[in-house]
């Protein structure tokens, strides 16, 4: 049982590189806004987690994007981070923990149950990617 568990974890690991590369691995060029601003992002970075309870791989998706308005500061400009967690073999969302400016939560759910921090939303993720 131990080295089928091990087996499935490596297989998850080599699965979720394939999956990032696939979907994520393209750097991405500052986005030009009408106005003057920009949407930048910093490439985004993931971890694997093979479920026993779920008996699948999932990962969780790490991006932190900038909003500029314009070429100088401006109180609009602001900053998205998130975290999403994907079933890597169905390449579908699962749940989201979003923050702007980091503090404000604008989205926090999985599987539809919505949460309101970061600590709710590790709960809920946590059959997913807990060891």
């Amino acid at each position: 049982m131990a080295k089928e568990i091990y087996e499935r974890r490596e297989r998850c690991a080599k699965d979720a590189g394939e999956w990032f590369k696939r979907n994520y691995s393209e750097p991405q060029d500052p986005v030009p806004v009408k106005g003057g601003g920009s949407i930048s992002s910093l490439p985004p970075t993931y971890e694997n987690h093979y479920s026993q309870a779920h008996s699948g791989c999932f990962a969780v998706l790490s991006q932190m994007m900038s909003f500029k308005y314009g070429s100088q500061p401006n109180p609009k400009d602001n900053v998205l981070q998130s975290n999403t967690l994907w079933d890597v073999n169905e390449n579908s969302q699962l749940g989201a923990y979003v923050v702007k400016d980091l503090h404000e939560v604008t989205a926090c759910n999985v599987l539809g149950t919505k949460c309101t921090s970061k600590e709710q939303w590790m709960d809920l993720a946590k059959t997913y990617i807990a060891e």
